[in-house]
């Protein structure tokens, strides 16, 4: 084989290599496309009917926080944000609304906000969020609940089971379906049922 032959093979073994590699960056470019369009779909969330742990910490003003599963325990409702995410401050005056209105002895709320003490503080002193928040630097907590796609609105039920996961910023129709659930779970509770 003489020199340009050889020549002629690394030219057509380099021109497929790149064929590959452009294949390769096409099939990547339209995923990165897909997750841009609907990057909920591509986000870890909590799912229904997954179980998740117990902990116990203390609220930002100090006060100890347990949240204990069990037959004989509230129903959660948890709200995940942080002090840097715009999208989480369209949904503060939802849930205290949903505080105010579902909050009890049958039904705890809890705000966990990725950042720092302070952060955690400042933020919710600044959207005058009106039921308990605990400051989220521990990875552990963070993976345990799928904290990194913020904001989240988290059911859990009385034994540590996820009922239903909203995630991102509440729509209308989101909204309505939480105040639906809410509302039934009391309803329930109130004719002697559990909540």
């Amino acid at each position: 084989m003489g020199s340009r032959e050889k020549l002629n093979w690394w030219l057509v073994a380099i021109i497929v290599v790149m064929g590959v590699e452009i294949l390769y960056l096409v099939a990547q470019n339209h995923r990165l496309q897909a997750m841009l369009d609907d990057p909920l779909q591509f986000m870890q969330t909590l799912q229904p009917d997954q179980s998740v742990p117990a902990i116990r910490g203390q609220d930002i003003a100090g006060s100890d926080v347990s949240l204990q599963y069990g037959p004989d325990q509230p129903y959660t409702l948890l709200t995940w944000f942080s002090a840097s995410c715009s999208a989480c401050k369209g949904n503060f005056g939802y849930w205290n609304e949903l505080y105010g209105k579902y909050g009890s002895e049958r039904m705890r709320m809890i705000g966990f906000c990725g950042g720092t003490l302070e952060e955690a503080r400042a933020t919710a002193q600044e959207q005058a969020i009106s039921y308990p928040v605990m400051s989220v630097t521990d990875q552990f907590l963070v993976e345990a609940y799928k904290g990194n796609l913020l904001p989240q609105t988290v059911l859990i039920n009385p034994t540590g089971q996820v009922t239903q996961v909203w995630p991102g910023e509440l729509t209308l129709s989101m909204l309505e379906q939480i105040d639906a659930q809410l509302a039934g779970l009391v309803s329930h509770a109130d004719k002697g049922g559990d909540l």
